[in-house]
């Protein structure tokens, strides 16, 4: 009989569950699938959203050679099965939004299926590690925030498996499906309500075991939710953003622990010649192993979305350090998984946010300052990508890695989408984004930094000098700005704290302790585990973080 073997995966909250890996044959979608059985695929399901304004393909799985009939508002489309896997797949025609669900009825001679209550709008794909998974009932001011979800029914849900494979395609019984998508389901679609938003296994609730769809099973941060907190409050203030008119869905494909080498595919690991992946307090897993079970089976339709919102990173600084990061190392994986991503949805200007790692008190001085500086030269280097600022949302009284304070978060991921998407051209998404820097002062070493007018949003950006690292952060584990200089007498460099202060739309850094031998090399903002956020524009976000020599200045000194 054929074997499994179940890694256990222990993330930095400590929650611990079973990653799932097929000791199997790769099977490719011409291997053979049991015969019979109609169904749609299950990334699909009834209260779906599907994206509006462009064809939406649907699909499924039936006998191999079955003729499939889909109905949908009066039109017959037809498809084949394919002649070993049974795979079939149309496209339905572009929709506008719609508050109205629809019904997709596919028929054959095996039998009939049928998704209700399909609406039509915008589809947003969550993804990444814990401080995604992370859920509503555990983030803060979480009873209101529940009770509010019953006022949201346009918004829909779905949270998918938490397996993984080493192998694509793999055909076996443990994921619940006896075809070649690897897909175990923890919620199905559902409609936006405080039960759903709140947990679904509360036991005193005898019907909530099935309230959603799904099988009982334990979620990681022991609520009962499946609804992530960030992905949540993505998708409902994207659907207040559109004024209530327009349906949003949102899809949360997360998994405490990973590394991005999981969220890879095959062209994304070779195309960054991509590191092995450094597990520490989340086990274990090859390359591409959530890629195959909680991204590819969108790419079968491949199904289209709004944008995508990938909060990852803690894994790989945590556990790897500097070198799954430097040398551009994450930032090269993170451009390579968004064009994958992109490639293979079919979508090559997806919009992408990707959300900075949050302030905590960390392990070393320099992993998450670097990660953090990968994801924003990405960001800020790609159309239609862009960084989802948190770095003002740190937990103080408890500075650890999972900040309950997610609402922020999910409204500047909205705003991103909105604004990249061209929903909302105007939106203010951006927190103040360097530029260049050129000395001011020769004598006294004092730098100008001028920044991209476009994340001003037409004003001086704010300088607040009383915020001030928390007392639970000591030493240089927060900082704000700093100078880099070199000394004439010794040929050393290094890095000495700069008083930041106004000039205008541009921002002057003094440095402490300048003396005449020195020359400026470079500045840096925010280079430390928990930043002392105290530049923000009038949108009251904060700066993006920034390592960059000055104008003219040497390359005799390292970075950073």
């Amino acid at each position: 009989p054929k074997r499994t073997r179940v890694h256990t995966f222990v993330d930095m909250w400590g929650g611990v569950w079973g990653l799932v890996v097929l000791e199997a044959v790769a099977l490719s979608l011409t291997a053979r699938v049991d015969a019979g059985s109609l169904r749609f695929s299950n990334v699909l399901g009834s209260h779906m959203v599907l994206q509006r304004g462009r064809p939406a393909p649907v699909w499924g799985w039936d006998t191999p050679g079955s003729e499939v009939t889909v109905e949908f508002q009066g039109q017959s489309l037809k498809a084949t099965a394919a002649p070993t896997t049974g795979f079939w797949r149309v496209t339905l025609p572009q929709q506008p939004a719609t508050l109205t669900g629809a019904t997709i009825t596919a028929s054959s001679g095996s039998g009939t299926v049928t998704l209700n209550d399909v609406l039509f709008g915008e589809v947003v794909l969550c993804s990444g590690q814990s401080n995604m998974e992370f859920v509503v009932p555990a983030a803060v001011n979480a009873t209101a925030e529940i009770n509010a979800a019953d006022g949201y029914p346009h918004v829909r849900l779905f949270t998918g498996p938490m397996q993984g494979s080493d192998k694509l395609y793999p055909n076996a019984s443990i994921f619940n499906v006896t075809h070649d998508e690897a897909y175990y389901v923890r919620m199905n679609w559902s409609v936006a309500s405080a039960k759903v938003v709140g947990g679904c296994n509360d036991p005193t609730n005898p019907n909530c075991d099935t309230c959603c769809g799904n099988p009982v099973a334990k979620e990681p941060f022991g609520t009962g939710s499946y609804v992530s907190a960030v992905c949540w409050y993505t998708v409902r203030d994207l659907a207040d953003m559109l004024g209530g008119e327009v349906p949003v869905g949102g899809i949360d494909q997360s998994y405490g622990g990973t590394s991005i080498q999981f969220w890879m595919g095959a062209s994304a690991i070779a195309a960054s010649n991509a590191p092995v992946a450094s597990q520490c307090c989340g086990q274990n897993g090859g390359a591409s192993c959530l890629y195959n079970t909680q991204i590819h089976p969108y790419t079968l339709g491949p199904m289209q979305f709004g944008g995508a919102i990938f909060y990852q990173g803690e894994q790989n600084a945590n556990c790897g350090g500097p070198p799954q990061i430097a040398n551009n190392t994450y930032a090269n994986m993170l451009s390579a998984m968004i064009a994958e991503w992109r490639t293979e949805l079919g979508q090559p200007s997806l919009p992408f946010g990707a959300v900075l790692l949050a302030p905590w008190k960390g392990r070393d001085m320099t992993s998450f300052p670097l990660l953090r500086l990968a994801q924003a030269e990405v960001a800020n280097s790609g159309s239609n990508s862009f960084v989802v600022n948190t770095l003002d949302q740190g937990d103080p009284t408890n500075p650890e890695v999972h900040s309950p304070y997610k609402q922020a978060v999910g409204r500047r991921a909205a705003l991103g989408i909105a604004a990249t998407a061209g929903l909302a051209p105007t939106a203010e998404y951006l927190g103040p984004t360097y530029l260049s820097a050129a000395v001011s002062n020769a004598a006294t070493g004092v730098v100008k930094v001028t920044f991209v007018a476009a994340s001003l949003y037409g004003a001086a950006p704010v300088l607040n000098l009383s915020v001030q690292a928390p007392p639970t952060i000591v030493g240089d584990q927060g900082e704000a700005f700093a100078v880099q200089v070199r000394s004439s007498s010794s040929g050393q460099c290094q890095w000495l704290p700069a008083t930041p202060s106004e000039s205008g739309n541009d921002l002057l850094l003094t440095p402490t302790g300048w003396t005449s031998e020195y020359s400026v090399v470079a500045t840096r903002a925010y280079f430390a585990n928990w930043p002392i956020a105290m530049l923000k524009n009038v949108a009251g976000i904060p700066a993006v973080p920034w390592l960059a020599r000055v104008d003219g200045a040497p390359t005799t000194c390292s970075l950073p």
